[in-house]
């Protein structure tokens, strides 16, 4: 006798369009070409996404977020629509 298949109505992801990554300030200094007291002060202004920490004293950048920002920045300075 066959199996029965049965379809579920499909149910909204809470999943990340892109995996998860982290990356640390060195990697964030490198991609926005920015100093460590731009990025900073960007943060402190709630200008920049802030970093998350990882324990004791690491702290890590969330990269989707990071790349979110560098397109936004993009966007801005070419006049499109982010």
């Amino acid at each position: 006798m066959a199996a029965k298949v049965i379809s579920l109505p499909s149910q909204p992801t809470a999943q990340p369009a892109q995996p998860l990554a982290l990356i640390k300030l060195p990697e964030v200094l490198r991609r926005t070409a920015l100093g460590k007291t731009t990025i900073y002060t960007l943060i402190k202004s709630g200008e920049f996404p802030a970093q998350i920490s990882l324990g004791g004293k690491s702290v890590a950048f969330i990269e989707s977020e990071v790349n979110q920002w560098i397109s936004d920045r993009i966007s801005a300075a070419r006049g499109v629509a982010a």
